[in-house]
């Protein structure tokens, strides 16, 4: 007599179980950690779009008084692509503050303006402003900022330490929370 059964035996459907269950978890944590990266490239290279064309309609305009070079001017005026428009709300107060732009690919705002002198005396700091932005994402937009932009043409603030006037992110535990890193270029 055979009692042999044919089939797959309980234990055998757990290990393939758990194999996928690990090789789904791996593949996720991949993904995720893809596209954060992708998003903070995006974001590195519109920054540095928002200030080349800042710059170069700061230096068209350079002889008129109260020159407008907000974001919305930028892009009427072919400085930035349409993507960077920024829709503003209107405050009960009357005043007016930034809202999404497309450029942000966390969905916050971007804005920037012009502050101060830089120190080695080239012109004045662009301070650009990125909303929104989660936790990890914004320690590495931070970290691939400070190495990618030089600090002899006054693109970044010469003294610009690791924590010293560096953009925060807010606290490690906030990982849900949004920073707001600011960019003094």
């Amino acid at each position: 007599m055979n009692n042999k059964v044919n089939g797959v035996g309980l234990l055998e459907l757990l290990l393939a179980l758990a194999i996928i269950a690990v090789l789904v978890l791996m593949s996720t944590r991949y993904f995720r950690q893809a596209d954060t990266n992708a998003q903070v490239n995006i974001a590195m290279q519109n920054i540095q779009a928002l200030y080349a064309g800042y710059q170069k309609c700061m230096a068209d305009k350079l002889g008129v008084s109260k020159a407008d070079c907000s974001i919305n001017t930028m892009v009427s005026e072919n400085y930035l692509p349409a993507m960077f428009e920024v829709s503003e709300s209107q405050a009960d107060d009357g005043s007016k503050t930034p809202g999404p732009s497309g450029a942000n690919p966390w969905g916050g705002s971007l804005s920037v303006s012009s502050s101060g002198k830089c120190k080695t005396g080239s012109g004045p700091w662009t301070t650009i402003q990125i909303t929104g932005v989660p936790f990890l994402s914004c320690t590495i937009l931070v970290q691939r900022m400070a190495q990618t932009l030089t600090t002899g043409q006054c693109i970044i603030n010469p003294d610009w330490e690791f924590g010293d006037d560096m953009p925060t992110c807010g606290k490690p535990s906030d990982e849900t929370k949004a920073g707001s890193p600011t960019f003094n270029m």
